[in-house]
């Protein structure tokens, strides 16, 4: 049988895939809607011709023509996305309940949560996200218009900054791919282990450990939550869930005594070199580590979202430094 890590780095690999999947279909649906957008796009520019004050530029029929078929695309995508990324969530979903049972299977366990129970919690999330898009991109290129206009721009930096807001907005859209597909996979994965807790007594936190992972999620790796926990991190979050079963022992069979346990993120952290230290955090926070006057967990703040619920980011560090000192004290 595979070490849980590597168990954990296998399973991590498939859901990359599955995320690439509908990274291609979110990416796909943009490109469609740009380039159905692309005229109106080129009308919008064309309008700073001939409305040269930002008052007449707003009174310009035209311009509210074009932001309704902009909106219109871009409507069109947030559905096909939506779409995509629903579909992504229930085989995530699936595959979550997959690999639970496969991670505790040697130990008798054999029942799978009702799926698409587990779906249901997060499914929606995509689609009522997206569905605010075309309205909030749409006034965000109505405003940097009248800005570039009101601050006499031409019309080739104004597109650029156009350019930059369209392209935000596939930029989000697949973060929350890979957000909505984590979570299913993560509560699918959660709900099997409780469907198990004879055997399954709680769960660790486990970090892909090199220089893209965040000091959150390194402090965080190793550390054991209840059943009653989920994993809550930050978008776009790497980081598993492995279970922490009972021994044969504690199941009355003959076997070994001993539970296996991950070793801590921060001590991990500890024995890497200086130079990948300091790509992790940075050269401020990593003159404070250094120096003792700052520790992992203190970069560990909790945060609330309104759909997610709670989740970790990352602190600041005057504000690390500050919980450091209180600690201190």
């Amino acid at each position: 049988m595979l070490d849980p890590q590597t168990e954990a780095a296998r399973a991590r690999a498939r859901q990359i895939r599955r995320e690439l999947a509908v990274a291609r279909k979110v990416a796909a649906a943009y490109q469609a809607a740009y380039d159905a957008a692309a005229d109106e796009l080129d009308n919008l520019l064309g309008l700073i011709e001939e409305a040269p004050t930002p008052a007449t530029l707003m009174q310009a029929a035209r311009l509210r023509n074009l932001l309704d078929s902009l909106e219109q695309e871009l409507a069109g995508f947030a559905a096909t996305a939506g779409g995509a990324i629903d579909q992504g969530g229930e085989l995530s979903a699936q595959a979550g309940g997959r690999d639970a049972v496969a991670q505790v299977d040697n130990l008798t366990a054999n029942r799978v949560p009702a799926i698409g129970a587990v779906h249901e919690i997060a499914a929606g999330h995509a689609t009522a996200i997206l569905a605010s898009m075309p309205t909030q991109v749409s006034g965000m290129v109505r405003d940097t218009l009248v800005r570039g206009v009101t601050v006499g721009l031409n019309s080739r930096v104004i597109g650029r900054d156009i350019q930059r807001i369209l392209g935000g907005s596939l930029t989000r859209a697949l973060t929350i791919a890979r957000t909505e597909m984590l979570t299913a996979y993560r509560d699918a994965t959660l709900s099997t282990y409780r469907a198990n807790r004879n055997v399954v007594r709680e769960w660790a936190w486990l970090a892909t450990q090199d220089s893209r992972t965040c000091p959150v999620c390194w402090a965080m790796h190793g550390s054991v939550h209840s059943l009653d926990e989920r994993l809550s991190s930050h978008p776009a979050c790497r980081c598993a869930m492995v279970p922490l079963t009972s021994t044969w022992g504690d199941l009355g069979l003959a076997g070994s005594g001993k539970s296996w346990r991950p070793p801590l993120g921060p001590d991990l952290f500890a024995q890497l070199a200086a130079g990948q230290q300091r790509r992790i955090l940075g050269p401020g926070k990593y003159r404070e580590y250094r120096a003792g006057r700052l520790q992992l967990p203190d970069l560990v703040q909790q945060t609330v979202h309104p759909i997610y619920g709670p989740g970790l980011r990352e602190r600041r560090l005057a504000d690390a430094v500050s919980v450091r000192g209180q600690q201190a004290a």
